[in-house]
């Protein structure tokens, strides 16, 4: 039985799709990186979670009322994780 991942790379004009972590250290003549200036999920609403961090409500009624500090300090980390995961896969 073969697997889709077992196609070879040096196979002539075809196109290999693959995640970033997958592609490290390997060079194409072409590389194309989809979705990268904006945020896939982009309405959070009012649940943030992270396995590490733990689960923080938005519990403001509206966007004029102030967000919960736990919930902000949540956003702000779970942001930062991700500029350096970010960075991370670039280099």
């Amino acid at each position: 039985m073969s697997n889709q991942s077992d196609a070879p790379l040096s196979t002539a004009g075809a196109v290999k799709l693959m995640t970033i972590h997958k592609s490290k250290g390997l060079e194409f003549p072409a590389v194309a990186l989809p979705v990268l200036g904006r945020r896939l999920i982009r309405n959070y609403g009012k649940l943030l979670s992270h396995k590490d961090i733990g689960i923080a409500l938005n519990s403001a009624q509206n966007d004029s009322e102030e967000k919960p500090s736990y919930y902000r300090a949540t956003e702000a980390m779970l942001s930062e994780m991700e500029r350096e995961e970010k960075k991370r896969l670039f280099m």
